[in-house]
């Protein structure tokens, strides 16, 4: 008993035991009013991160960077960062990563399923676990590639290394191209005014007087159906092929729901302070003054008067009551609603203007964007604290 006991011990200290956590993906939206950065992880999940006491390098806070955020998950979409890193910030920043992680560059010599044998520049040679990489990156990389894997050596065999991310030409061009666009292509963000639509496709005039195709398939459901024509966006994505005429498009912001263009909630009075947007990819609001058309999206802020089974009563900053419907929304989030607090729904009217169709809800005190219902299992983790 007493080796056993010895052998457990020994295998404990021998584990990587990074205090934080990492995620790493590109950032598609950030929120600065709010130090919200809305990312896609490198395994295609839409993340919200709250960067509000946390240090960012010089790139990490611009759309189009890729990014490792440092910190802990606060929800199954949500997480707190302490420190964000830029990929093309890393170079300089090495020395300030967090406690416990550490960056090494080498050549790929044998890749084995989920190991591969690097020779560090420093001729050290290290087995490397990859099995917490995401699998497009993990599958990425070929024998002789010259990678960079961030992670932490065992304690008592640092010959051995957990690499949480790994950062190489390769890679880099599978991530690039998930996100829409070719590796060698910059970010781009232009604004406009929508001129036609046509399935996942619409032209846009610029800002700077140019025509411009925006393909939008990589974008939303929600939000494609959701644009009008004439109406302001603002479009990040990549050039086509070297066209810069033609934008595959990863993100796409209406005006009527970005509050620094002048748009606003629908039902906020004039002086009620606005709440945090929802985090992507939920479908921005179309709200247009007074005019509403049933089949536009709706943001609107309250306080929730009443709640049974599936529907809330809503009184609007504006005075006005809604019934809402939330049976689209996940239970355990429609269990953490309660009476008297402040909620943002966002939705569609019903039969008629005072009657709304929930597909998320925000609280006000979380911050974040409620999921709509799913049958994934992983929803419980969607509950508001």
């Amino acid at each position: 008993m007493k080796l056993l006991i010895v052998a457990l011990f020994a295998l404990l200290i021998a584990v990587p035991a990074i205090a934080q956590e990492a995620i790493h993906g590109y950032v598609n939206y950030v929120d600065h009013p709010n130090n919200r950065l809305y990312l896609t992880t490198d395994d295609g999940r839409p993340l919200t991160v709250d960067i509000s006491a946390g240090h960012a390098s010089a790139n990490a806070r611009r759309s189009g960077e890729a990014v490792m955020a440092f910190g802990k998950a606060s929800g199954a979409s949500s997480f707190v960062a302490e420190r964000v890193i830029a990929d093309r910030d890393r170079a300089q920043t090495t020395q300030g990563m967090p406690q416990g992680w550490q960056s090494v560059t080498g050549r790929v010599e044998r890749v084995d399923g989920s190991r591969l044998q690097l020779r560090t520049d420093d001729g050290r040679v290290l087995t490397v676990d990859t099995s917490q990489v995401a699998q497009n990156v993990r599958s990425a990389v070929q024998q002789g590639d010259t990678i960079t894997v961030i992670g932490e050596a065992a304690r008592q065999t640092p010959q051995f290394f957990a690499a949480r991310y790994i950062q190489g030409d390769r890679t880099s061009q599978t991530l690039a191209q998930s996100s829409g666009g070719p590796a060698e292509a910059p970010w781009q963000r232009i604004h406009g005014r929508v001129e036609n639509l046509s399935g996942s496709t619409f032209t846009m005039k610029g800002d700077d007087g140019r025509n411009y195709t925006v393909d939008m398939s990589q974008v939303n459901p929600n939000v494609q159906r959701a644009l009008t024509a004439n109406e302001g966006v603002e479009v990040v994505g990549h050039f086509k092929s070297g066209d810069n005429r033609q934008i595959a498009a990863r993100w796409i912001q209406q005006d009527s729901s970005n509050l620094s263009r002048g748009g606003h909630q629908s039902g906020t009075s004039q002086t009620a302070q606005p709440a945090p947007q929802p985090a992507a990819p939920a479908p921005p609001a179309q709200a247009k003054g007074d005019t509403k058309d049933q089949q536009a999206w709706q943001r609107i802020h309250g306080k929730v008067d009443s709640i049974q089974g599936s529907t809330l009563r809503l009184k609007a900053d504006d005075g006005r009551m809604y019934t809402v419907d939330i049976s689209k929304v996940s239970e355990n989030v429609r269990k953490a609603i309660s009476q008297g607090e402040g909620v943002t729904v966002v939705g569609h009217f019903g039969s008629d203007q005072s009657h709304l169709n929930a597909q998320y809800v925000q609280q006000d005190r979380t911050g974040g964007a409620a999921s709509p219902k799913t049958d994934n299992k992983k929803d419980k983790d969607d509950k508001r604290k």
